[in-house]
C-alpha cells in the first residue's frame, strides 16, 4: 500500500506536503504508515512521524469501545467469532462459548441459527409478520445495537420459534434475559448517537472530543452495572 501511496505523492509532487491519514485500527495500516515514512526519508530525506500522522476513525474507536464494554475485554477485536459466514455451522463448543456471555450470547446463537437455514428463516418470518432479525458483526458499527433493537421488538416471535425448535431451547430467552437486553439497548443508544453524530459530510472534528467525554462519563456511570451482560 505504501508503494501505491508513494506513487501518487510522486505524481503530484507533494512529498513535502504529506500530512495526516484517517484510518481504522487495522494493523496493516500501521505497517503502511511506517513504510511510507521510510520511503519519504529514502527518497526525499523527509522525516515523517508515522505514529503522529495516523488518525483513527472516530466511528471505529467508538465501535471498539462498545464491544470492549459488552464483552469486558481489551482485545482489538473482542468478538471475531461473529464474523463467520451465515452459512457456517458453529460447533457445540462455539455455541456454548457464546451462551456463557449471557443474554447477548444467547441472542447471537438464536439469530445465527435462524439465518443458517432458508426454511428456518421462512418459518421465523411467518411468526414475525415478515420481519427479519439483524445479525451482529464486530466490524459493522452499531450492529449489536441493531440486533438487540429488532430482537426486543420481535421477542414474541423469538420465543415461539425457540419453543418450536427444541434443539435451540438452551438459548431460550427468559424474562430476566429480556430485561438485561433492554438495559443493554438503552446503554448502547449512547454509542449509536455518538457514532451518527460524528459521521457524514456535516460532522466536524470539533464534535469528537466532547463526544468522547460524554461516552467516558456514561461508561463510568455504568461500571456498577457491568453484570448486566452476564445476568
Amino acid at each position: 500500500m505504501a508503494d501505491c501511496v508513494m506513487e501518487i505523492i510522486n505524481d503530484y509532487g507533494i512529498a513535502s506536503k504529506v500530512g495526516y491519514f484517517m484510518m481504522d485500527n487495522a494493523d496493516n495500516n500501521g505497517t503502511m504508515m511506517k513504510a511510507l515514512s521510510t520511503l519519504l526519508f529514502d527518497q526525499y530525506q523527509i522525516v515523517y512521524n508515522a505514529e503522529h500522522y495516523r488518525l483513527r476513525c472516530n466511528g471505529h474507536i467508538i465501535n471498539l469501545a462498545a464491544q470492549s464494554f459488552l464483552f469486558q475485554t481489551n482485545n482489538e477485536s473482542p468478538a471475531d467469532e461473529n464474523n463467520t459466514s451465515a452459512l457456517t455451522t458453529p460447533t457445540e463448543l462455539e455455541m456454548e462459548q457464546w451462551r456463557r456471555k449471557g443474554p447477548l450470547g444467547k441472542l447471537h446463537n438464536i439469530v445465527a441459527y435462524i439465518q443458517r437455514s432458508p426454511q428456518r428463516l421462512a418459518n421465523f418470518r411467518e411468526l414475525s409478520g415478515g420481519r427479519n432479525l439483524v445479525r451482529d458483526n464486530s466490524t459493522r458499527w452499531n450492529s449489536w445495537y441493531a440486533m438487540i433493537c429488532t430482537a426486543t421488538k420481535l421477542k414474541t416471535a423469538i420465543n415461539l420459534f425457540c419453543h418450536q425448535y427444541q434443539e435451540n431451547s438452551d438459548d431460550l430467552l427468559s424474562e430476566k434475559d429480556l430485561q438485561g437486553l433492554q438495559k443493554l439497548q438503552d446503554f448502547l443508544l449512547f454509542f449509536y448517537d455518538a457514532t451518527t453524530g460524528t459521521e457524514g459530510r456535516d460532522a466536524t472534528i470539533d464534535r469528537v472530543l466532547p463526544t468522547m467525554d460524554f461516552l467516558l462519563e456514561q461508561l463510568r456511570l455504568q461500571r456498577k452495572n457491568m453484570r448486566m451482560t452476564r445476568s
